[in-house]
């Protein structure tokens, strides 16, 4: 079975080469500038995030991953924030199990059960900060994140951008917004490898 860390080795190459996500890399170019607050739910080992470091944004990385959090702290910088656990309903604990079997792939997710790790609503960590940006890849937890969390983010005059797993989120959650992307389906049979399948709500 291949290691994690070839995984990690593999897509670093593809993003060194622009191949991965370019319609992400674009929203931030279009958005950040520098000072800017940025925040990545669900960092991973921190592609996004060191796109918008390159941009001078400040970023808040939010990882629960306890394997993927060793690349991300070797990738980001100190100046990065890095939380080392969930965005959730509430604060305390959540479970999350890895996609295979083994940690550290971009496939993590919130379960029933699992591996228990800290986790807080974004209202407390982002601590009054009014991100310009905001990125969510949780693997089909954002279904249960969006309705408190997308009505938030627009009170702030944030831009969002939501990778989609499952199923296509009520539109009703994005009430505040004042433009709304989102795609037909959750899943596309033609999505290319590389390319996210996302909304993204303008204030």
């Amino acid at each position: 079975m291949k290691t994690v860390e070839k995984g990690w080795e593999e897509f670093w190459h593809r993003w060194k080469r622009g191949r991965w996500e370019p319609e992400t890399h674009d929203l931030l170019r279009a958005v950040l500038t520098p000072g800017d607050w940025f925040v990545d739910i669900g960092a991973w080992i921190g592609p996004v995030s060191l796109w918008a470091l390159d941009l001078g944004a400040k970023v808040i990385a939010i990882e629960p991953d306890p394997v993927a959090l060793v690349e991300l702290h070797r990738r980001l910088p100190a100046e990065a924030e890095i939380w080392e656990g969930a965005v959730a309903t509430h604060s305390g604990t959540v479970t999350i199990q890895p996609h295979s079997s083994q940690f550290g792939d971009s496939m993590t997710k919130v379960c029933d059960d699992g591996l228990t790790v800290d986790c807080w609503t974004l209202p407390d960590i982002l601590g009054g900060r009014r991100p310009s940006l905001a990125v969510m890849d949780v693997e089909g937890y954002e279904l249960t994140l969006l309705p408190t969390v997308a009505p938030y983010l627009a009170s702030l005059g944030t831009v969002l951008q939501v990778a989609l797993h499952t199923e296509l989120p009520d539109p009703e959650w994005f009430d505040g917004y004042g433009t709304v992307d989102m795609p037909e389906s959750a899943r596309e049979g033609n999505n290319p490898v590389g390319r996210s399948l996302a909304v993204v709500a303008l204030p």
